[in-house]
């Protein structure tokens, strides 16, 4: 997996989890990523308590990851990165297009500044 590689990457320092994918049995549809995000923020928060968050994601991984970020926001944590490698296209995806909308709107009801609505990074 990139998560492996990544890892070793940073280094022994960094604080590094990777959180599996939803498991599914047969005929299961696949949560949606709200959902996803809620069952996973609270994992991450009993690895790590307080922020700031630094998030990341490859493809659908990487809405979950902004899924979660949003969810941090709107409960008051403190988000300092959101890394989105290769996600699906913003046409593809009306969710992911309301999410950043959302997201957005969720920064500036917080107060949050332009510089740092600037630290939400996007990979491709």
């Amino acid at each position: 997996y990139y998560t492996r590689r990544l890892a070793r990457f940073l280094g022994p320092e960094q604080p590094f989890h990777a959180l599996p994918p939803p498991l599914l049995a047969d005929g299961d549809a696949l949560p949606s990523m709200e959902q996803q995000a809620a069952e996973r923020v609270p994992l991450l928060l009993a690895t790590q308590p307080d922020g700031p968050f630094c998030l990341g994601g490859y493809c659908n991984g990487a809405l979950l990851a902004f899924e979660m970020a949003s969810q941090l926001v709107a409960a008051g944590r403190e988000v300092g990165l959101v890394v989105m490698i290769d996600p699906p296209s913003f046409n593809a995806r009306p969710l992911f297009r309301r999410s950043c909308r959302a997201f957005s709107g969720v920064l500036r009801c917080a107060g949050l500044e332009a510089a740092r609505r600037k630290r939400v990074v996007t990979a491709f």
